[in-house]
């Protein structure tokens, strides 16, 4: 391909000859010239052209900075959303109003459909002394079971230079406003369980530190606990408890409460099992755990396989490469 770079009056100031790559891609560069007009260059092939926005550099002299919104909350509450302007030596710039915007989006939980966008306030403010500012707004949105909102909040300075400066930050809410989740893997070894990390976000995925508990249900009888525990958010907990258990599937159900006391739920299967168990804990054609996959001469490595299924023969292969090292069949019942 020919590429050609055209300056704003459309006047040809470079051309380089590329090849795309086996992905269909290619890489260049050039030089804009020094002395070179401002406004809309583009770049142009006989496959198409796309535009770039050239204009003079002017260094900032100050920025807006919103604090980190933390906590939880959900559709009705009220937030008061900080910030500071303050110039790139920390002075902090007062008695210059900071203008705002706050626009609302609204998604189902699956994060794939935005419907509307909705202004729900707006207004200016003045930073204080240490160039700190408060943007107060009200989480407004109808409750429904699979959606949540995100809200926009733009805030704008402009100095007495004339220099103004935009900065943006966001936050989500919705009929939750705590999400909690579990890092824990599903096969559990009762030999080494290891640990478990309880995992509480706020809805724009901030941690969230609260205590919660959970249990551990049969699923053959899963109205009968068969361990309850508590937990800290986003940091381990151990699982050793859980070596006395009988091997099988367990629904592990944790629950914990924001700083309104509304409940949140989290649900997830796990299965334990030992090494020593003689048959696979759950009905399974194949049950495959790995226990040592780094091996050399001296330390061979290990797994564990069964089946479920009654007069079963297996066939395994060892290979290295494209290299076959070992076969075997197995008989298993």
């Amino acid at each position: 391909y020919t590429l050609t770079l055209t300056d704003a009056n459309r006047r040809e100031i470079g051309k380089k000859e590329v090849r795309t790559n086996e992905f269909g891609s290619f890489t260049s560069e050039f030089v804009l010239p020094s002395g070179g007009l401002n406004g809309e260059y583009y770049l142009k092939t006989k496959e198409g052209s796309t535009g770039i926005r050239v204009e003079e550099y002017k260094r900032p002299t100050f920025d807006i900075v919103f604090a980190p919104q933390e906590g939880t909350y959900q559709l009705g509450d009220s937030l008061r959303v900080k910030g500071t302007v303050k110039t790139y030596s920390g002075m902090p710039i007062r008695e210059v109003p900071v203008k705002y915007t706050v626009t609302r989006r609204s998604y189902t939980w699956l994060r794939l459909f935005n419907y509307d966008e909705t202004l729900l306030a707006s207004g200016s403010v003045l930073p204080d002394e240490a160039g700190e500012f408060t943007v107060p707004f009200l989480l407004e949105g109808e409750k429904a079971a699979n959606s949540f909102f995100t809200y926009q909040i733009e805030a704008t300075v402009t100095n007495a230079a004339g220099e103004t400066q935009t900065s943006v930050t966001s936050m989500a809410a919705g009929s939750r406003s705590l999400l909690l989740s579990a890092k824990i893997d599903r096969l559990i070894c009762k030999e080494n369980p290891g640990c478990a990390v309880f995992l509480a976000v706020n809805l724009t995925d901030m941690p969230v530190n609260v205590a919660g508990e959970y249990k551990l249900l049969p699923i053959a009888a899963a109205n009968s606990s068969a361990y309850a525990g508590m937990f800290a958010s986003n940091v381990e907990t151990s699982l050793s408890a859980w070596q006395s258990l009988p091997s099988g599937a367990y629904k592990l159900v944790a629950s914990a409460a924001d700083e309104q006391g509304r409940k949140v739920d989290y649900e997830q299967e796990v299965v334990l099992f030992s090494i020593h168990d003689t048959r696979p804990p759950v009905d399974a054609k194949i049950w495959y755990y790995p226990i040592q996959t780094s091996f050399d001469a001296s330390h061979p490595a290990s797994f564990l396989f069964g089946t479920s299924e009654k007069d079963a023969y297996i066939l395994t292969d060892v290979c290295s490469g494209n290299r076959r090292l070992e076969s075997n069949v197995w008989h298993l019942s």
